[in-house]
């Protein structure tokens, strides 16, 4: 019985320490993430290629110059791969069998038979920030050149949540209306002493 004890205490512990790798650091929330290639239709004779390095391994085509985002400690990398030399049915291939299990010599060798070039590195997309933060959504703007690895985006733009502004306004409102009910009232007080 005491034996039993223990295993299932061990067992508990050990569950929870997978759980909690995913949990947010109090006081913090994620915001969401939104990365551009702003001249991917520069390019019609590539197909771009985003790599997830996780125990997932996934990989998708981007679409629309528009990089899909995966798991939060995830590295993403952006690859092109000239339309002439890709074989697109091993392409699909290698992104349906990425979502079901982690092959990546695989993709590394198809990346390296179709002379895919690596452009993007490191592509950010998953961040945290203060509760207290106006950050909604952050969107990278990032511009291809197939003879430069870029690390950082040419431009961001940050969306946010302009509440505060409600915030303030009616904390100044308050505070204007409660001044004036003081000066009323000191003026009254003035009036009836004289």
């Amino acid at each position: 019985m005491k034996d039993a004890l223990i295993c299932s205490l061990l067992f508990v512990m050990f569950l929870v320490s997978f759980v909690s790798a995913d949990m947010l650091t109090p006081g913090f929330k994620p915001v969401e993430i939104k990365n551009v290639i702003s001249n991917f239709n520069d390019f019609p004779d590539y197909y771009f290629v985003s790599f997830c390095h996780s125990p997932m391994g996934i990989i998708h085509l981007v679409d629309d110059g528009i990089v899909c985002g995966c798991y939060k400690y995830s590295q993403i990398d952006v690859y092109v791969i000239k339309k002439e030399s890709a074989d697109l049915d091993t392409l699909l291939t290698l992104i349906q069998n990425s979502n079901r299990h982690f092959n990546e010599s695989e993709i590394r060798k198809y990346f390296n038979e179709t002379d895919a070039i690596l452009v993007l590195e490191n592509v950010e997309h998953y961040k945290t920030v203060p509760i207290s933060s106006t950050e909604e959504v952050i969107t990278n703007y990032y511009e291809v050149n197939l003879s430069k690895v870029q690390t950082n985006p040419i431009d961001r733009e940050v969306n946010r949540n302009n509440l505060w502004i409600i915030y303030v306004g009616v904390s100044v409102v308050a505070l204007v209306v409660i001044l004036v009910i003081l000066l009323i009232r000191k003026r009254k007080n003035e009036l009836f002493t004289n």
